[in-house]
């Protein structure tokens, strides 16, 4: 049975899954935040998004220092991102690291992403 036709109740009769009634209208995205958090699968989300944005080319906003985090547990300032204090970073289409979010210091970074940016909380 194709996810087209999967029914969501227990009878027999197949309906359209709703979920798929839309597929039309459902686009790429290649701008992205990505808030991590604690024991929530995050982990393996980020994963798939950085081989999503690997497979497209994408840019990430990434650690200074090539740390695996934004200084975590510190909260976060966009100065621990590569190249936004030398400003040779120019955009990012990606952040999906691991920090404590200060919103101010986020909305830092999305200046450097376009105003359609997908977030993800």
């Amino acid at each position: 049975m194709s996810p087209e036709t999967m029914s969501t109740s227990s009878s027999s009769t197949a309906r359209p899954n709703s979920v798929h009634k839309d597929t039309e209208t459902c686009q790429p995205k290649s701008h992205i935040v990505f808030l991590k958090t604690h024991k929530t699968a995050s982990t393996t989300i980020i994963n798939i998004l950085q081989r999503y944005g690997d497979s497209r080319n994408l840019t990430f906003a990434l650690p200074q220092n090539r740390n695996s985090h934004l200084f975590y547990p510190k909260f976060f300032t966009s100065e621990f991102v590569e190249g936004v204090t030398s400003g040779r970073a120019r955009e990012f289409h990606i952040i999906c690291n691991h920090m404590r979010f200060r919103k101010d210091e986020v909305s830092i970074l999305r200046k450097l992403q376009v105003v359609n940016t997908c977030c993800l909380v």
